[in-house]
């Protein structure tokens, strides 16, 4: 069968890599992290270290059920909540990688001094970038197995 005729038989959404269904759902993910982030940063005057606590919880949330019934749905042999406690444990390492690479990037920007909510946030788009390959790998390979 053609890529073109795979294409047609399950929709182009279905025929997409399982990585590349990872990224929509991480872009999503990322924008609910982003947003919450923010409100709780520039609305609820919270320290961006429980701010970012917040937002992860409710970003893995938004992730686990969207890789879990698209990304990896073919895979999902485990019950729901022993995926979702894996996929939790993986997003526990993201989010310290995450913590640690916010917290260089945004001392460097600020010169030391508590940080400024960009400064916080150029170093949540780093450490996006670099714990995307973790959480993928992390859930392929164990999570979603």
């Amino acid at each position: 069968m053609t890529a073109e005729q795979e294409l047609e038989k399950r929709g182009i959404a279905e025929a997409l890599p399982p990585f590349i269904k990872f990224c929509v759902v991480g872009f999503s993910s990322t924008i609910v992290d982003f947003g919450i982030l923010n409100i709780l940063i520039r609305y609820m005057h919270l320290d961006w270290q429980y701010a970012k606590c917040i937002s992860f919880v409710c970003s893995v949330t938004n992730g686990f059920i969207w890789n879990s019934r698209w990304t990896f749905k073919e895979k999902s042999a485990a019950r729901t909540h022993e995926q979702y406690v894996k996929f939790i444990l993986v997003n526990l390492v993201g989010l310290a990688l995450s913590m640690k690479i916010i917290a260089l990037v945004s001392s460097f920007l600020s010169h030391g001094a508590k940080p400024l909510h960009w400064q916080v946030n150029v170093g949540n788009l780093a450490a996006v970038v670099v714990v995307v390959a973790w959480n993928y790998f992390g859930s392929k390979k164990w999570s979603f197995k």
